[in-house]
């Protein structure tokens, strides 16, 4: 069960990141590193994809809006979304305050306005 739950928030802080990316690519940027402890600690609960959707703590958005989401973006995996809700996701990034990126933003192998526009928001 916890390697299930570490591969779970693995995927769902990538697939966070790739949703709320806000440009193109990735820029000649050094990446900073990553909450990882963080995220599983405080947004995992948010983003998986059983149980109900719950709105996330402050905790969860002071990690989730830390994240350096261009360099996430070129690593999102695919099939991510069978691990997370992507309803949950865009939810979790919009009552963090984060703008979600428009259809056609490219993300990753994938792109997420594919996942975000099929969730029924």
């Amino acid at each position: 069960m916890a390697v299930f739950s570490v591969r779970c928030f693995a995927l769902a802080a990538l697939l966070i990141a790739g949703i709320l990316i806000s440009s193109n690519h990735v820029s000649a940027q050094t990446c900073q590193p990553v909450d990882f402890t963080g995220l599983r600690k405080n947004c995992l609960k948010y983003v998986i994809i059983f149980g109900p959707k719950i709105s996330p703590s402050a905790d969860c958005c002071n990690v989730v809006n830390k994240v350096d989401i261009p360099c996430f973006c070129a690593q999102v995996p695919s099939g991510a979304q069978t691990v997370v809700s992507l309803k949950k996701v865009v939810y979790v990034a919009e009552t963090c305050g984060l703008k979600v990126p428009p259809p056609g933003t490219k993300c990753g192998s994938k792109n997420p306005s594919l996942y975000y526009a099929s969730c029924d928001l």
